[in-house]
């Protein structure tokens, strides 16, 4: 090979390793102004605990009522094991071992992730291997082939070759390592998606999961109403027997019943849609959880202390924010990319073989054969189209920025918003369980001076209705307890922190049906609903 395209080769090596990237560097945009701490725990008085990371002591338990207790620890990974359900736990790790949509996450992750070696491959050099053999016939009708009989030479004649051939083009000016920049930051964007799947699918178990209990809850207390009616209802037929009531009495009792039995159907409709839920979402056919999930069972307890963290960490602890970050990181990324075309490209290419006319000679030293050939394109005009195409890929990383913006701050709204739904239906509970204590004793008086003779019917009816509205509103405001705190947990982000989400991906999918959870109640609840 002659030393000077030697010395071209070698040049060109070190100006493309030496070279820098067109384009801009990518640079952590600044967040909107956080606060040190959570409003709605801060001036809530619903709320009690230690919010600023100060590490100052909560407020004693001596309030009147009980309220929401929150701290500026760390929100747990696992929340849902807090709730102290085994039977949720099953659930939950099913459904994110099973749920179609995080499968279908995990999938473009390893998508991702398989593009980075694409994008890395346009780095390297190409090079193919090949070999042929060829047998010719020149035609005696053309100048040659007349030649070469007056020659005496023959007109037929064979070759064999083989070899192998390169192409590198080299990456002076930085489009191809732009390009593995921004296939690097889709992949981290594909992890954090499926991180925030996998946090939509547990969230989302546990709220099915509490709204099937929290139907079951109401289901008891139509059901036990129902049966105090039907009691009323017998005691009015006695005493119209023995004309003390009416035929009228009698109606009104009845009607009543019928309401409140009325209530039924529905809450068994909606034990069935949570059931029916709960198996879609852990990637069963929907009445698969059927016989596991029918048998009642109390809510989840709900935890003592409530961890919420800082408000400066959410940005590192929500994956929707770190997804649309990566984002960014690619857009910004791809403006290099495309700017690289603006500049000309070089590229090295080379062959070395053997050929020969006879086989047996194909392999001597003088069957040698090879080139090499340095080359530079230059796109010089082009009807402005690049410049457009880059102008375009600015203008959109604009776009992600804001919507990086608005992520956060949407971020920040769902945490205050689900922390003070969280704080007031403490209060809510707490009243509402007054409520019902004070009804339920009206109801026994309204009874008692009904078969005395002080009271008539109406007043005994009336005070059934009103307690079995206040149950009803009770058992509603339990499980909503419970389903504002499933909101709160995914509002904080918490359960699967940066890099926790690769291990799902790297599993290959599991063709076989999930088997159904055993069956199990709540286990000691930290607060009783």
């Amino acid at each position: 090979m002659p030393s000077g395209l030697l010395a071209t080769g070698l040049m060109v090596t070190v100006l493309a390793l030496s070279g820098c990237a067109v384009g801009p560097d990518y640079d952590r945009p600044a967040p909107p102004a956080a606060p040190t701490e959570w409003s709605a725990a801060k001036t809530r008085p619903e709320i009690s605990g230690d919010v600023s990371g100060s590490g100052a002591p909560a407020e004693s338990a001596g309030s009147v009522a009980p309220r929401a207790a929150v701290s500026a620890a760390t929100p747990d990974g696992q929340w849902w094991e807090r709730m102290g359900d085994p039977q949720l736990s099953e659930l939950v790790a099913m459904a994110v071992g099973h749920n179609n949509d995080a499968l279908i996450a995990a999938a473009n992750l390893r998508e991702a992730r398989a593009v980075v070696g694409v994008a890395r491959g346009a780095l390297l050099p190409a090079a193919a291997a090949g070999g042929s053999f060829e047998r010719s016939r020149v035609s005696t009708n053309t100048l040659t082939g007349q030649s070469l009989e007056m020659a005496r030479m023959p007109i037929e004649s064979d070759l064999y070759q083989a070899g192998f051939d390169a192409r590198w083009e080299i990456d002076i000016f930085g489009g191809a390592r732009r390009g593995v920049e921004a296939a690097r930051a889709r992949q981290q964007a594909a992890e954090a998606g499926l991180s925030d799947v996998l946090l939509s699918v547990a969230a989302e178990t546990a709220r099915a999961y509490a709204e099937l209990r929290g139907a079951q809850a109401r289901l008891d207390v139509a059901e036990r109403n129902a049966e105090a009616q039907r009691r009323t209802l017998e005691l009015v037929r006695l005493r119209r027997d023995v004309g003390v009531a009416s035929d009228m009495n009698v109606l009104q009792a009845e009607a009543q019943l019928q309401r409140t039995e009325a209530l039924v159907p529905p809450l068994r409709a909606a034990t069935d849609a949570a059931i029916h839920r709960l198996g879609v979402l852990c990637g069963l056919p929907p009445a698969a959880l059927r016989d596991r999930l029918a048998p009642r069972a109390p809510l989840p307890a709900v935890p003592d202390l409530v961890p919420v963290g800082l408000p400066s960490d959410l940005l590192l602890r929500r994956p929707d924010i770190r997804r649309v970050e990566h984002e960014l990181h690619a857009a910004t990324a791809d403006i290099g990319q495309r700017e690289a075309d603006l500049f000309p490209k070089f590229s090295l290419t080379g062959s070395y073989g053997l050929n020969s006319i006879h086989f047996s000679d194909l392999f001597r030293d003088d069957s040698r054969a090879w080139t090499i050939m340095p080359g530079v394109r230059w796109a010089i005009f082009e009807g402005g189209r690049t410049r457009a195409a880059v102008a375009a890929l600015e203008a959109r990383r604009e776009a992600t920025l804001e919507r990086w913006r608005k992520t956060v701050l949407v971020a920040f709204e769902e945490v205050e918003t689900s922390l003070a739904r969280y704080a007031e239906a403490f209060v809510e509970r707490e009243r509402l369980s007054r409520s019902l204590e004070a009804q339920a004793e009206a109801t026994r008086l309204a009874k008692v001076r009904y078969t005395e003779g002080v009271d008539d019917l109406l007043t005994v009816l009336d005070a059934e209705r009103r307690q079995l509205e206040v149950e009803e509103a009770l058992a509603r405001s339990r499980s909503g307890v419970l389903l504002h705190l499933v909101s709160l947990y995914k509002a904080l982000g918490g359960g699967w922190p940066e890099g926790t989400a690769m291990a799902g991906a790297d599993a290959a999918p599991n063709p076989a049906a999930p088997s159904a959870p055993s069956q199990g109640g709540a286990a000691g609840a930290a607060s009783p609903q």
